[in-house]
């Protein structure tokens, strides 16, 4: 279990310093072991706005912890221990445990563990059990979920930033939305559960432990639609805007337009071939800060490559 701490605060709204930290809210993570240290993966909206943060392991030990990567845009955040509990090593998880969620298929039995309704105060998950519905969800709310695993173990608050494993016991995401019904009243599960996979955390998870400069989401700055041909199928992903920061963007002659279409971008060492805009959306979600791309896109009837890479997300407000 994680826990988000706030401190109490007098009429002035100034923390009182000689009162201890109050429970704010909670959810669940996963121990993983790199680079020779235990850390604990879990969601940004977790610990977001946590004036201390603590977890309480399966031994009802309660452990502080400090957020030592985020990252924001994929809700993604690393927890590390102030001093390492090596009480904790044979449980943590090493890379042999963590699979890519990539070979799921749709019909594959999963397990979700974790703390629904904040009840697990003593540590010990609860545990469910269902099926992947499917694979490169995307979803958007505050925060984008890009080649979301979508399955119906049942997940509730509180289980948000837990372990998703498949029948091995193998882990292969990290449980972060759910799908609410409108005019169901409390949010609680319906049946339509969504994971970060597991290869984006790993995506990130090395520049998260460095602290890297990397350790960012990488940004194209396009607003895109599905292109589609006169018969209404799909042909790329059409740029609708360019924002002023975009890296593909500009006056050079190979920078992205409006109306150009976008229908191959090498990246990771392959060629992905653009159907839908979507297909951007999945494999900007695997690119940190610096990632190398290269973008094949149709102006008119002439082809064109734009290559470079991705720079940082600007500051909100800043065109």
């Amino acid at each position: 279990s994680v826990w988000n701490l706030k401190y109490p605060r007098n009429k002035n709204g100034e923390k009182i310093d000689t009162e201890p930290p109050r429970l704010s809210s909670g959810g669940s993570g996963v121990l993983v072991e790199r680079k020779r240290k235990i850390w604990v993966i879990t969601n940004v909206h977790v610990v977001q706005g946590a004036e201390a943060v603590k977890v309480v392991t399966f031994d009802g030990t309660w452990r502080d912890v400090h957020v030592h990567g985020q990252i924001r845009q994929y809700d993604i955040a690393l927890l590390s221990f102030p001093k390492q509990p090596r009480d904790l090593k044979a449980y943590a998880l090493n890379p042999s445990k963590i699979k890519a969620s990539r070979d799921l298929e749709e019909g594959a039995w999963v397990v979700a563990t974790g703390n629904p309704f904040h009840l697990a105060t003593d540590g010990k998950a609860v545990t469910t059990l269902g099926v992947v519905s499917g694979k490169d969800r995307i979803l958007g709310s505050g925060f984008v979920y890009g080649n979301a695993i979508q399955h119906d173990a049942e997940v509730n608050p509180g289980n948000s930033g837990g372990p998703l494993w498949n029948r091995r016991g193998d882990l292969v995401g990290i449980n972060g939305m759910i799908s609410i019904r409108p005019g169901a009243g409390a949010r609680a599960n319906t049946g339509a559960s969504f994971s970060i996979p597991i290869h984006q955390v790993n995506a990130f998870m090395t520049a998260m432990i460095d602290q890297d400069a990397s350790a960012a989401a990488g940004f194209l700055g396009l607003e895109l639609k599905t292109a589609v041909d006169e018969q209404g199928n799909p042909r790329g992903a059409e740029v609708v805007s360019v924002h002023a920061r975009s890296p593909v963007g500009g006056r050079a002659k190979k920078a992205l337009r409006p109306g150009d279409v976008i229908q191959v971008v090498w990246g990771f060492g392959e060629d992905h071939r653009i159907h839908t805009a979507s297909d951007i959306t999945n494999l900007l979600s695997l690119c940190r800060v610096g990632t190398f791309l290269k973008i094949k896109y149709k102006r008119g009837k002439r082809y064109y490559e734009w290559s470079g890479r991705l720079t940082a997300r600007p500051a909100r407000g800043r065109r």
